[in-house]
């Protein structure tokens, strides 16, 4: 879920605050492909215990009050801050603290099939094998993007 709006965000708190879950759907492509973009429906539940690596925390970034964001936590600092990153981006996010979360991605639905997060085998094999092919998705994301620069200075030039 890349982003969502201000209101969006207020309500999302509220609704998490009363009920302790929210259903919602993720709008972006910074967890593809485990979540599609306004596609799949997600379960974020309040968060009653620390996190740990591989959770995907709901979160504001910066200060942002307006936008939250899900992303997948790869490190545990030693000061209790996360390093954090989406699926579908290379770009680690350094400074995540706890009280900039407000929940966590218990589970998915992908159509009508509901994927736990917490017990899903097929989950927790794709988390492992995602993050080991993460070096090479880096390579990847850049070269695309080099050659994307390339080909916008290219058709300026015309």
């Amino acid at each position: 879920m890349a982003e969502c709006g201000a209101l969006e965000a207020s309500r999302i708190k509220q609704e998490l605050l009363k009920n302790g879950r929210i259903v919602s759907v993720p709008v972006g492509k910074s967890m593809w492909p485990m979540l599609r973009n306004r596609k799949d429906q997600i379960v974020i539940k309040t968060v009653d215990c620390p996190l740990k690596r591989y959770d995907v925390p709901m979160y504001i970034y910066e200060n942002n009050t307006e936008r939250f964001y899900l992303h997948r936590i790869i490190k545990v600092r030693k000061d209790g801050r996360y390093v954090i990153c989406g699926d579908n981006l290379w770009r680690k996010e350094y400074d995540v603290k706890d009280e900039n979360i407000i929940g966590v991605l218990e589970g998915f639905f992908r159509g009508d099939r509901y994927i736990d997060c917490n017990t899903n085998v097929l989950y927790h094999g794709y988390v492992i094998f995602w993050r080991l092919i993460y070096p090479v998705r880096c390579i990847l994301m850049l070269t695309r993007q080099y050659l994307g620069l390339i080909k916008s200075k290219l058709v300026k030039r015309k």
